[in-house]
């Protein structure tokens, strides 16, 4: 994963059929600085961890982040590196915290890979 701050890379560079057009956090606003950009996204999310643990049972979090999920219930690309490319549709988080993918009638399961919308 890459956080644009001020620019983007040129869509012809990023990997065909495997990355989603990139877009900058921070075109007309002030421009912070890497550490303080990270620091302040870590804090934020071991916040939210830290939040949620107190209140909530650890084997419930795979169903809190599913709901969340980039392309929930859509069709994707999934490239896994064992086999040639093939199309999937996002179904949620299994409890061991892989990606839940439809695919041909069957339900996957992918810890390690790519995705796409399609």
């Amino acid at each position: 994963m890459g956080l644009n701050l001020a620019s983007v890379p040129d869509p012809g560079s990023l990997r065909q059929g495997c990355a989603v057009p990139a877009g900058t956090l921070c075109a007309d606003g002030p421009l912070p600085g890497p550490l303080s950009l990270w620091t302040a996204l870590v804090n934020a999310v071991r916040k939210g961890y830290t939040d949620s643990s107190d209140v909530v049972d650890p084997s419930h979090f795979p169903s809190l982040v599913t709901e969340r999920l980039a392309w929930m219930g859509r069709r994707v690309l999934v490239v896994d590196g064992e086999e040639s490319a093939y199309p999937a549709r996002i179904m949620g988080l299994s409890d061991r915290g892989g990606l839940l993918l439809e695919r041909d009638g069957r339900t996957e399961v992918l810890f390690s890979g790519s995705v796409a919308p399609l």
